[in-house]
C-alpha cells in the first residue's frame, strides 16, 4: 500500500480479470455471520458475494469504518 499510486484518473488501475477466483462466494448462512463478525486480514477477504437467500447482495469491507457494508445485486 506504501507505494500505490493514483492520480485520480487512469494510474494503476485494477486489472478486474485479476479478481476472477478470488471473491468468495457465501452458501451458508453460518459462514456468511462469521465473516461479517471478523475483520478481514487481506484484500480478497474484503469481498464477499452472499447467495444465502433469493436475495444475492455484494459485500464490501470499509476498512476506513471497520465496517461491512452491503448493496443488493439480483
Amino acid at each position: 500500500m506504501s507505494e500505490h499510486y493514483h492520480n485520480g484518473v487512469v494510474g494503476q488501475q485494477i486489472d478486474v480479470a485479476s479478481l476472477i477466483g478470488k471473491v468468495r462466494v457465501v452458501t451458508l448462512a453460518a459462514d456468511l455471520t462469521a465473516r461479517l463478525a471478523a475483520k478481514p486480514r487481506n484484500f480478497p477477504d474484503q469481498l464477499l458475494i452472499d447467495t444465502t437467500t433469493a436475495t444475492k447482495k455484494l459485500y464490501l469491507y470499509d476498512a476506513t469504518g471497520n465496517v461491512w457494508r452491503s448493496v443488493t445485486i439480483a
